[in-house]
């Protein structure tokens, strides 16, 4: 057997050296392109998930800043300053077309307004006619329009008063049946003279009506709601103003669409005792907003 030369063995160590480093190469090649992919997976991850979330709160954004300016619209005064009588009085007259389809929508389904957005339309809505009420003290001459008997401001807040009040005593929740017994003639009305407590009493209940025993005399759910009724009135009559009544009225929007159609508990939207019951989940949203609309009517009552 011939043994290799010098040279020969020098060349074949040398292809041993080249092919070691060659494979080293080759190595940490495939290393860093497998670790430079893993990199550029978690980059690209990571800019998608920003990405998303940048997209979730753009659309928050515009979603937020459209319902603003949705609702903003029902807010304005339905007699602006700048506009003539005879454009004020066609905006009236939409205005209280819309107030009343919004009352008869939130008095038919009160559950889906809480979830529609409904309800707080609603209330805007009667602002924006109440404020023309404000608007009559630096333009007397809308009067004939804000005070007229059939289809003026006062009118158009106890026609949706009225709605309430018939969907509330057809819900079967409360009892609001006379007893003339003790001068109780329960016409649920709402007149103001300036007492807004007293004034509430004597036209809901009746001019000679013993309040406290008649709602003594009533079941449990009845007479709680009638006893918070008289509470609220009693804390617009304690030194109230317009604003501190607004911020009074968007408390009570508060409590009315805190639920929704899954989770109605009809107590806490009322502060209700033992006697609230499931059949008071449909209607308290109705109940509140009938208090709504009363706390509008002396609103405008006071000329506020």
């Amino acid at each position: 057997m011939n043994r290799p030369t010098r040279q020969q063995a020098i060349g074949f160590c040398l292809l041993l050296l080249i092919g070691s480093s060659e494979g080293a190469r080759v190595h940490k090649s495939i290393s860093l392109n497998s670790h430079d992919k893993k990199s550029a997976a978690a980059i690209q991850s990571h800019v998608a998930k920003q990405m998303s979330a940048l997209q979730a709160k753009n659309a928050a954004n515009e979603d937020a800043k459209w319902h603003t300016g949705w609702f903003a619209n029902f807010n304005k005064s339905a007699c602006p300053a700048d506009m003539s009588i005879d454009d004020i009085a066609k905006r009236f007259a939409y205005k209280s077309v819309k107030l009343q389809t919004t009352a008869n929508d939130v008095a038919a389904h009160p559950l889906l307004a809480r979830a529609n957005g409904k309800i707080r339309e609603l209330v805007m809505r009667a602002k924006g006619l109440q404020l023309c009420s404000a608007a009559e003290k630096v333009r007397p001459e809308l009067e004939d329009l804000v005070e007229n008997v059939d289809n003026g401001v006062r009118a158009q807040l106890t026609q949706v008063y009225k709605s309430f009040v018939a969907a509330m005593k057809e819900s079967g929740v409360i009892s609001l049946n006379p007893d003339l017994a003790i001068g109780c003639t329960m016409d649920l009305k709402f007149e103001n003279g300036g007492d807004v407590d007293n004034d509430f009493q004597k036209s809901f209940y009746g001019e000679r009506c013993d309040v406290a025993a008649y709602q003594a005399k009533q079941p449990a759910t009845s007479r709680d709601i009638l006893e918070r009724l008289d509470e609220q009135f009693k804390k617009m009559d304690s030194g109230a103003s317009g604003e501190s009544v607004d911020t009074m009225i968007e408390e009570l929007v508060d409590k009315a669409e805190q639920s929704n159609d899954g989770d109605v508990d009809a107590s806490s939207l009322m502060e209700l005792g033992d006697g609230a019951n499931e059949g008071l989940a449909s209607i308290a949203a109705v109940i509140i907003l009938i208090i709504v609309v009363l706390f509008f009517l002396a609103l405008v009552c006071k000329g506020w």
